[in-house]
């Protein structure tokens, strides 16, 4: 791959991943003064000088999203540092490169939505969610994006195995 090619690559990579950076802070769900724990109305967000209320939901959304992105971005600039230092980048790869980060973000989504689901209640308020554990676990699902699809696979599988076959077969009758 030629040198400006991967100059472009890697300002690309660094700058939205500075995006993504600011996209997490600015859509932090605010604490509460006195407590130290999340707001649970919508409040405001500064993004880029542009003004809006969120509904805390949909902020806990933003960061999940944002941070599986991170996670992936993570992983698209350690594995270009690496074939770019070892001269074995190839164009073949720039594809994987783009999309690692929407991946991440996708799977994080998909990790936070069965977690939330699953191992809460419905009633649990967004404001009592632990959303730096969140977080994280979105950046990892992002980072590692390989192995969470594959223990997705596994939960899938679990769940909904295919039903176990009769021991005693049906009698065949002459036909």
């Amino acid at each position: 791959m030629p040198a400006a090619g991967i100059v472009v690559l890697a300002v690309l990579f660094v700058a939205m991943s500075v995006g993504l950076l600011y996209t997490i802070i600015q859509f932090w769900p605010p604490l509460a003064p006195a407590t130290g724990a999340q707001t649970s109305s919508g409040s405001g967000v500064n993004y880029f000088g542009f003004g809006f209320s969120v509904p805390e939901e949909a902020r806990i959304f933003v960061v999940i999203v944002a941070a599986g992105a991170v996670g992936g971005a993570i992983h698209t600039l350690r594995s270009l540092m690496m074939f770019v230092g070892t001269r074995k980048l190839v164009w073949s790869w720039v594809l994987m490169y783009c999309l690692l980060p929407v991946i991440g973000a996708l799977l994080a989504t998909i990790f936070y939505v069965v977690l939330r689901g699953g191992l809460l209640t419905v009633q649990t308020p967004s404001a009592t969610l632990n959303i730096y554990g969140f977080a994280a676990v979105g950046a990892l699902v992002g980072l590692f994006s390989e192995q969470a699809a594959a223990k997705l696979k596994d939960v899938f599988s679990a769940m909904f195995s295919p039903a176990e076959k009769a021991t005693d077969p049906a009698p065949v009758v002459p036909g």
